[in-house]
Formats: C-alpha cells, structure tokens, sequence
C-alpha cells in the first residue's frame, strides 16, 4: 500500500449548492473516517484528510453523487506550514505533518 498522504479538502458553499455539504462530509467520512473538520463558516468548508490515495482519487470521490458542486480544491500538505498556536488545524498538522520550520 501506498504511503499515507495528508490533504486539506476546500470548496465554498452557497445556497445553490447548500443540500450536497452533506454529501461531501459523508463522502470525505468514507475516505477518512477521523477526518477533521479545519472550519466551517457559511461560505466555506475544509476538511483535513488522510489517505493512500492520490489527490485526483480524493477529487473524484468526495465529488460522487454531487449534484450542485462544481469543484473544489484537494491540497496536500507538506512540511511548510503555519498555524496559529493552539488552534485545532495547529494541532492535526503537528500530528500529520510535523513541526513548521523555523
């Protein structure tokens, strides 16, 4: 099996699209059942993701049965990254990742 690769899943949410958020979460759940939520707001959602798959794969399935959803962005996750101290996406990169550089 491939090495586990770390992902952030974004795409914006509006009221046209609103009714596939569901879908995308439960989408995202059965690629990575400990997905983290990064946030949610009313315009946007992201997701940390973990998984052997390649970024296209992550695409087209979290995508499946979407209706309303046009696109989104599946980023992986390298060693330079920063967060602010103590916040829940800090945390899941420390863990997944590692350390930020100096």
């Amino acid at each position: 099996m491939a090495d586990l690769r770390d992902y952030l899943v974004l795409l914006s949410i509006n009221p046209a699209n609103a009714g596939d958020a569901g879908l995308v979460k439960a989408n995202i759940e059965g690629i990575d059942a400990g997905a983290k939520a990064a946030w949610f707001d009313p315009a946007h959602v992201g997701f940390f993701v973990t998984t052997h798959l390649i970024a296209s794969a992550v695409w087209l399935l979290v995508m499946q049965g979407t209706t309303t959803i046009h696109d989104l962005l599946v980023l992986e996750l390298g060693e330079d990254w920063m967060a602010r101290r103590d916040s829940v996406g800090e945390h899941w990169l420390r863990r997944h990742v590692g350390p930020p550089r100096p």
